[in-house]
């Protein structure tokens, strides 16, 4: 073995450790496991400001018992660094997870709350769009009247927002046409959910 800062060198059977982990070096049997690249089913911040879509999907599936990589997503959902994710790579994405993306949308601020408190108690995440739709989020869960929020761009990814400071960021105003709305997409699984 030998050791350094970032890396570790072995001689061992490659097999054993997750393909991303591995680099083969030009010696014969001798591969470098890195530290720094992790498999990585935590919640944890997007790198990237266009990664944000994956993240919030990733994170609605983990609600939902499942553990797939943002960087898959981003490939099913066709997310780009100059264009980010739209809501029709996302259901591209959550299509091929087996799960349903349903659009919910209303005016008023109260009615948005109603509508995405019912999602929440029939079970499922949802991805909202927010900052005048330039960033994705998902709302997992709704306890003593404060959000529990996901979100990819903070540091700390789990946060808890009141429905005021949850409405000013997912507000949408339209300029062209002098309206407001509150879009989202409730996360529903097509198959039997095993977590809580």
């Amino acid at each position: 073995v030998i050791k350094d800062k970032n890396f570790n060198f072995f001689f061992f059977h490659a097999k054993k450790y997750p393909k991303p982990l591995v680099k083969k070096t030009s010696f014969d049997n001798v591969y470098i496991v890195s530290k720094s690249i992790k498999y990585k089913m935590s919640f944890y911040p997007q790198p990237y400001k266009y990664q944000c879509g994956p993240f919030a999907l990733k994170y609605a599936l983990v609600m939902l018992g499942r553990f797939e990589s943002e960087n898959q997503i981003g490939i099913k959902a066709g997310s780009t660094w100059w264009y980010g994710t739209d809501e029709i790579g996302l259901a591209k994405a959550a299509k091929f997870y087996n799960c349903k993306m349903k659009y919910f949308r209303r005016e008023k601020p109260d009615d948005a709350i109603k509508a995405l408190i019912e999602q929440l108690k029939n079970g499922y995440p949802c991805i909202l769009s927010v900052d005048n739709w330039e960033h994705w989020l998902t709302v997992v869960n709704y306890q003593q009247r404060k959000f529990i929020v996901t979100d990819s761009s903070l540091d700390k990814v789990i946060t808890i927002y009141t429905p005021n400071q949850l409405l000013k960021r997912w507000k949408y105003y339209d300029e062209d046409d002098d309206e407001i709305s509150y879009d989202g997409y409730a996360i529903i699984p097509q198959y039997k959910v095993t977590t809580k």
